[in-house]
């Protein structure tokens, strides 16, 4: 799994990172210092270019808040590589690595809205939520405890879960948070994003995190059909109704454009926050994790990780529109004594409601929002 890192920091229970590119309001800026003390502690060993990490929960040691760093010194090139040479920035975060996201010294202001509540329902605590879709369950002779179930509601969650040999594939009850349905995803994979393609025939595409590893499943039975090569990591996936194809991230500022029938990769493009020609003046967006396309407006929600920050994206020009803070988003009440939560991880549009739903790795509960200006 770890095979192609040049250079490797474990540091338990905090992370810290190199950034360059936009990013959300609020976040934090490291000082020189800062970045001098992170250079001391690698030991000449970090590589001086962008970083690609571990997720929380890797299970490193005894400690699940553990991170793995993994430093690639060759990903960037030409105007990228020198902006990095000139900025970093160094984040600490502990217990379940949340509410913060580095900042870049370029950062673009922008419009930022916020949310409300409209409802919430339970959700399994122990689910590491990777990706995230709303259906209408398809009705295939179910048993008698799923058949009860779909008579209260035939509305159901398509949930990819993640870490090594605990990933999933769950259809899961949207009023009562039951699993209806559980396709494990073996060893060594780690289950990532998810996207529900319609047409021709209903079907799942799961993305996996280091193993170039995609999945095709059955959209009513969530047998697996298909293996397909997938030569990137893989973080989030959406489905994009508007234009066939499924957008996917891999925790830069890059969405790749696969094609919606032969799932290959067909092309790149990067997230602006202005509509200039990339310069320092004109910072990309870092961190894109969860996607979530919404047909109506022609926008994509992207979840910025370790953050509570969503980023709308217009994917006719690929330029940042606005932000969406839902910091506090879980509520003190509905947490569990003893329960860790990690960061936030799971949007899916309910298109007939226009609502979208929200939850994060392990969290206890999902909530049904609406965007407030």
């Amino acid at each position: 799994m770890l095979s192609d890192c040049s250079a490797f920091v474990v540091v338990p229970r905090f992370c810290y990172r190199l950034h360059v590119g936009a990013s959300p309001p609020g976040a934090l800026q490291s000082s020189r210092r800062r970045v001098a003390r992170l250079r001391e502690r690698s030991a000449g060993t970090l590589p001086w270019a962008r970083a690609t990490f571990c997720k929380a929960g890797c299970r490193i040691g005894s400690s699940s808040c553990s991170v793995l760093l993994r430093w690639k010194s060759c990903f960037l090139a030409g105007e990228e590589r020198s902006h990095l040479r000139q900025l970093g920035s160094l984040v600490q975060q502990p217990g379940a690595l949340r509410q913060h996201v580095s900042m870049s010294l370029f950062s673009t202001p922008a419009q930022v809205s916020s949310y409300e509540i409209i409802e919430s329902y339970p959700h399994d605590p122990s689910a590491f939520t990777q990706g995230l879709v709303y259906a209408e369950a398809p009705i295939h002779s179910p048993d008698e405890a799923e058949w009860t179930m779909l008579q209260t509601s035939t509305e159901v969650f398509y949930e990819s879960t993640g870490l090594v040999g605990e990933s999933s594939l769950r259809c899961v009850h949207k009023l009562s948070g039951k699993v209806l349905k559980c396709v494990q995803v073996p060893a060594p994979h780690f289950a990532e994003g998810l996207a529900l393609v319609p047409r021709p025939t209903r079907m799942l595409f799961q993305l996996t995190w280091l193993t170039r590893t995609a999945f095709l499943y059955d959209g009513v039975s969530l047998k697996q059909v298909r293996e397909i090569p997938y030569d990137l990591e893989g973080w989030g996936a959406t489905y994009d109704s508007n234009r066939h194809c499924i957008y996917t991230s891999n925790g830069t500022d890059r969405i790749h454009i696969v094609d919606a029938d032969t799932f290959e990769i067909l092309d790149q493009v990067r997230v602006r926050s202005s509509p200039y020609k990339f310069s320092r003046s004109c910072p990309t967006l870092w961190y894109l994790n969860d996607l979530e396309m919404i047909p109506d407006t022609d926008e994509l929600w992207c979840n910025v990780f370790f953050s509570d920050y969503v980023a709308v994206v217009d994917p006719a020009s690929w330029e940042l529109k606005r932000w969406i803070d839902l910091r506090g988003l879980l509520l003190p009440e509905h947490c569990l004594p003893c329960h860790e939560v990690d960061v936030l991880n799971g949007l899916a549009w309910d298109r007939n409601r226009q609502l979208m739903y929200v939850t994060g790795k392990r969290w206890p509960r999902m909530y049904a929002i609406r965007e407030r200006p």
